[in-house]
């Protein structure tokens, strides 16, 4: 489901595909403003329990990993 469609929702966790602009927020601290930043919260406030992004390259990325095994 996209981010459009979810907003209003209420869901136990959340998988979240960024665009490109929000990765670079994620990884880099780039500025993201605009419809993605909105964009972005209205995914992360979905979630009631978890919230993950699911990028290319975790190991990139500014944020704590999780690796099965």
């Amino acid at each position: 489901m996209n981010i459009g469609v979810a907003k209003g929702m209420d869901v136990e966790r959340v998988l979240i595909w960024p665009t490109e602009r929000m990765e670079r927020f994620l990884d880099r601290g780039d500025e993201l403003s605009g419809k993605a930043c909105c964009d972005l919260y209205v995914a992360v406030t979905r979630a009631r329990a978890s919230v993950a992004f699911a990028v290319k390259k975790p190991d990139d990325v500014g944020l704590p990993v999780w690796r099965p095994g």
